[in-house]
This record gives structure tokens, C-alpha cells and sequence, in this order.
């Protein structure tokens, strides 16, 4: 009954990985992922705010769910959809719900690396994949908070290092809402120039950058301290 468990999440997991697959495809030849640029979405701004006044609840939810399925699914919109968001639903409330989406879509990508993907990567006996996975496993924690500050690091390679580690879920969790919080907002906050906007980066300017680079150099203090405590001893 033990060994039949695992067996029946991994099904799910997959089953759900390929009905998220197949929903994708359909979208895609439907044409729906062509709205998903800040020209379109600009130029049909009244229209869709019409329907945010008109249906918030369910303005929210179908955001929250286009916004994870667009983490599961890898695609490169997330900064726009985060954008529009504060365009839509104000700063506060956009921010919340585009912080809402991207942990769903992190979560769900993550269970689906770990339970699909990990058991075939670590068949592989690579001993310098044994190591980083031991290192990974350790430190986890910082080391995810260092790439999720970094500036420009895609989530798809984020969710990948988690999944196939043995980092526990409320790390990786705690890790996303520490980090996505400061962008997530300056970018909700943004949308309220939204049909201003020339193009998304706009809004980071070198400083910003700069910022989170050297948070993300900071995250990292504790696993360096450590390995050079370790070197000289």
C-alpha cells in the first residue's frame, strides 16, 4: 500500500502535466498566446478593464491561473503579465495576485521535475551531479534565494535545480516569496503607466539591476563563510 502511494502521485503529476500540455496546444492554435505582448494587451486596455470592473473575482482567478501556467509551461511573459496585473487590479492587488500565480506555477513545475524527471537524472551516476546535489541539498535555501534575486534568471532553470534536489518545499516556498516580493511589486506598481509603456525594460533601470545582483552576492554570504571556514581548517 506504501509503494502504491508514490506510484498514484506520480500518475497524477503526470496526468496533469499533460492535460496542462494538451490545454497549451489548444490555446496556442486558437491564437491566444499572441495576446500575451504588451502592444496587443495595450491596445485592448479599456476592453479588458471593462471586464476586470465588470468580473473581479473571476478577472482574478483566470490571471492567477494564466500566470502559473505560464511558469509551468516556460514561457517568457511574466514580467509583462505582472506589469499588466497593477494595470488591471491596481498595485497592491496585482501584486498579490501575480505573487499568488507565480508560486502555484513554481510549486506545480517543481512536483513535476521531481517526480517525472528526478529519479531518471540521478540513474545517470554522474559523480559530479552526486556532489552539486549534496552541496544543493545543503544549502539549498540560499542558493535558491541567490538565483531567484538575480536579475534574468528564467524560472524554468530555478524550478529544475529544486526539483531534482531533496530542498524541502517550504524552503523552496519561503525562498520565492522572499525574493519575488520586491520585484513583483515595482513592477505592479509600474502598470499603473501601462499604456505609456514603450516596452518592459523600461521600468528596471541599471540601478535596480545592480540592486538585486548584489542581494542575490549577499544571499550567498552564509555558503561562503561556510566553505572557506571549511577550507581553512
Amino acid at each position: 500500500m506504501k509503494k502504491s502511494a508514490p506510484r498514484l502521485k506520480k500518475r497524477l503529476i503526470l496526468l496533469f502535466f499533460l492535460m496542462a500540455c494538451g490545454l497549451w496546444y489548444y490555446l496556442y492554435t486558437r491564437g491566444f498566446l499572441s495576446w500575451l505582448t504588451l502592444e496587443k494587451l495595450q491596445a485592448h486596455h479599456v476592453q479588458l478593464n471593462y471586464f476586470v470592473q465588470a468580473h473581479p473575482l473571476r478577472s482574478a482567478l483566470i490571471f492567477m491561473t494564466i500566470f502559473a501556467m505560464a511558469i509551468v509551461a516556460c514561457l517568457p511573459v511574466t514580467p509583462l503579465l505582472t506589469v499588466a496585473s497593477g494595470a488591471f487590479f491596481g498595485g497592491f492587488f496585482g501584486g498579490m495576485y501575480s505573487l499568488i500565480g507565480a508560486l502555484s506555477g513554481a510549486v506545480i513545475s517543481l512536483y513535476c521535475f521531481r517526480y517525472l524527471f528526478r529519479d531518471c537524472i540521478n540513474h545517470q551516476k554522474n559523480e559530479q551531479l552526486a556532489v552539486f546535489q549534496k552541496d544543493f541539498d545543503a544549502h539549498g535555501f540560499s542558493y535558491l534565494l541567490s538565483l531567484m534575486l538575480f536579475p534574468g534568471t528564467p524560472f524554468a532553470v530555478i524550478n529544475m535545480l529544486a526539483g531534482i534536489s531533496f530542498v524541502p518545499l517550504w524552503k523552496f516556498i519561503a525562498a520565492m516569496i522572499i525574493a519575488l516580493i520586491p520585484g513583483t511589486f515595482i513592477y505592479a506598481y509600474a502598470g499603473k503607466e501601462f499604456t505609456a509603456l514603450e516596452s518592459i525594460n523600461d521600468i528596471f533601470s541599471w540601478h535596480f539591476t545592480l540592486l538585486f545582483a548584489l542581494l542575490a552576492l549577499a544571499s550567498l554570504a552564509p555558503v561562503l563563510i561556510e566553505k572557506y571556514r571549511d577550507w581553512r581548517s
